[in-house]
């Protein structure tokens, strides 16, 4: 069985929890599997991020908890940090979001003044970035909302969970190639789940499909993901030599095939050449016996 680990997910909670999941690959399959839980703070959990290596998570008892998740140890606390309003980068880093109840001013970082603003509708909990143009909403309300910046309007709105939406990250999707279209868009809800959407931004307006979830059982407040960078290179080193051997094999298949068509084709003209001989020497028997009798 081919296994391979493509992705953290790191959810914070109601209950003060930390909970950690490895997305692994079975074979064709993708499933949730948790590596860890910690119960550090003494209040909610209200963010979380994280990179390949740490790990920062952010609570209403004003701590920052800060953890090196390769070695699976905490490292140290800020002590009196309050966490602040919903900020997020583009990709580029050219332009930049502030949200303010269920509005997003988005705003150009060369200029700094804003470019414009989205009234989404219902009150926002979490963005990101999934381009630099498309921007992924969730809050209160059961449904993700996907916006272009660039056209200023909403491109695609689906029900994503029960229950309202308090997590969404975004990452590149390990099985494709760095500049692919495909992404995924992982998103993290107070029904408990935390599950994993495909995007395809050739055809954004199209209902992103679910790839793999999993219940918490508890009262989700945020959300971080990050692929492992190391994992994906050895995933498509492996996707690479089984396409190889695969297309040896059928090689291999066709030559073995094509004697084996041919010697039915042989067996065939054989076969008729018989027929014919046989007939042959029906009608000179035939004709001999004419010639005796008469």
């Amino acid at each position: 069985m081919v296994e391979n680990v493509v992705l953290d997910v790191v959810a914070g909670c109601y209950e003060q929890i930390l909970f950690g999941f490895e997305l692994r690959e079975k074979d064709e399959s993708f499933v949730l599997e948790s590596r860890f839980t910690e119960h550090s703070h003494t209040g909610c959990i209200k963010c979380v991020s994280m990179n390949d290596t740490y790990l920062a998570s952010g609570s209403s008892d004003e701590t920052i908890h800060l953890y090196n998740i390769k070695m699976k140890s905490e490292i140290g606390t800020l002590m009196q940090h309050e966490v602040g309003e919903l900020i997020q980068f583009s990709p580029s880093g050219d332009c930049y979001i502030v949200v303010f109840d269920s509005k997003l001013d988005v705003y150009s970082l060369a200029s700094a003044s804003i470019k414009h603003t989205i009234d989404v509708g219902f009150k926002v909990f979490t963005a990101v970035f999934i381009s630099e143009d498309i921007l992924a909403v969730g809050g209160e309300s059961e449904t993700i909302k996907i916006y272009s910046i660039e056209n200023e309007k909403c491109v695609c709105e689906f029900k994503a969970h029960e229950k309202r939406i308090k997590g969404i990250a975004s990452v590149v999707n390990p099985r494709q190639a760095d500049s692919s279209n495909v992404r995924w868009l992982i998103s993290a809800s107070s029904d408990g789940f935390i599950k994993i959407w495909t995007v395809d931004l050739d055809k954004i307006s199209k209902t992103p499909s679910l790839l793999t979830e999993v219940q918490t059982s508890a009262r989700l407040t945020c959300l971080a993901a990050v692929v492992r960078k190391e994992n994906v290179k050895k995933l498509r080193k492996s996707k690479r030599k089984r396409k190889e051997k695969n297309i040896e094999e059928e090689l291999v298949i066709k030559e073995v095939k094509f004697p084996v068509k041919e010697s039915k084709k042989r067996k065939a003209i054989e076969t008729k050449d018989e027929k014919n001989s046989k007939k042959k020497r029906k009608d000179k028997s035939k004709k001999k016996k004419r010639s005796i009798s008469k």
